[in-house]
């Protein structure tokens, strides 16, 4: 009897090798499903949207009033606002939009000195010009 002893004791240690690999595959399946209601939840909200969208239009709304107050057509996918942040090197200049160039820092007034400001004896180039 102890080849049944034998083979009683592999396949146990084979059922824990397999229940060790089945965890992930429960949660993944858990995840499927969730994901799937989920979707399933997004679509009603499309149709649902889609509906309260074509009743405001049909008393009066325009699109572009809607869209001045944030309400994207449906079907469409909503306009998103990307920042330099979130883009990716690949993605640099796609989508985005230009943006203004920053001020520039304000620099003194610069005057030129006279050369005994200077202590150099040397008037500056041009001083010369400026007196005649």
């Amino acid at each position: 009897m102890t080849d049944a002893t034998g083979i009683d004791a592999a396949e146990a240690a084979a059922r824990s090798l397999l229940n060790a690999r089945l965890a992930p595959i429960r949660d993944l399946a858990a995840a499927r499903a969730a994901r799937d209601d989920l979707r399933e939840q997004l679509a009603a909200a499309e149709k649902e949207y889609a509906r309260a969208y074509a009743a405001s239009t049909g008393i009066g709304w325009t699109t572009t009033e809607l869209t001045k107050l944030d309400y994207d057509e449906p079907g469409r996918p909503p306009k998103r606002t990307i920042t330099r942040a979130a883009t990716s090197g690949s993605q640099r200049g796609r989508g985005r939009r230009k943006e203004a160039a920053p001020a520039p820092t304000p620099v003194p007034e610069q005057r030129e000195r006279s050369s005994e400001e200077t202590g150099t004896g040397i008037a500056p180039a041009g001083a010369g010009a400026a007196q005649e």
